[in-house]
């Protein structure tokens, strides 16, 4: 479970995603969506039965800034649901101790992976529900891919300062 750290990570990292991030659009349409972020630094001893849960209540928080009426909750519960099996797919680890998965821990490729399936499929998911449609499939796709390249830049940024 999270500890006091974590939560205060989650809360601050909400935050700026609220506040500053979602002002951010990179040609009108690439967003940086770093609220998926504290998804991928959960310790991999975190239950099963929490990450949706953790997931839910960060998607919540961020709905009730951004005004987006349970599209963050969704997608966070999703991307929080695909956590285990992307965490997996991206590790070699034979050993069973616990781990905070980071760029120290798993590698830069591993964690690039890692970091690009569960970003990308939370754009896929946040922007397929707030377009609600694909009659403008061609802004859809750009949206999704901008946004996920942008965070995922935003997130090796915050990987390569962050404490080892």
């Amino acid at each position: 479970m999270p500890n006091l750290r974590t939560i205060l990570s989650i809360v601050v990292i909400s935050l700026v995603q609220a506040l500053v991030l979602n002002h951010v659009h990179l040609l009108h349409y690439a967003t940086p969506m770093l609220i998926v972020y504290p998804l991928l630094f959960l310790r991999s001893d975190t239950p099963l039965w929490a990450l949706p849960c953790i997931g839910f209540a960060i998607g919540l928080f961020n709905d009730m800034f951004t005004n987006t009426p349970g599209i963050g909750a969704f997608s966070l519960t999703a991307v929080a649901m695909m956590r285990p099996r992307a965490l997996a797919l991206c590790t070699q680890r034979e050993d069973e101790e616990p781990y905070s998965p980071s760029r120290n821990t798993l590698g830069n490729v591993s964690y690039l992976l890692y970091a690009t399936l569960l970003a990308t499929a939370f754009c896929l998911i946040y922007y397929t529900i707030e377009a609600f449609t694909l009659f403008h499939w061609g802004l859809w796709l750009v949206g999704i891919v901008g946004s996920s390249l942008f965070t995922i830049a935003l997130i090796m940024a915050i990987e390569s300062v962050r404490k080892k």
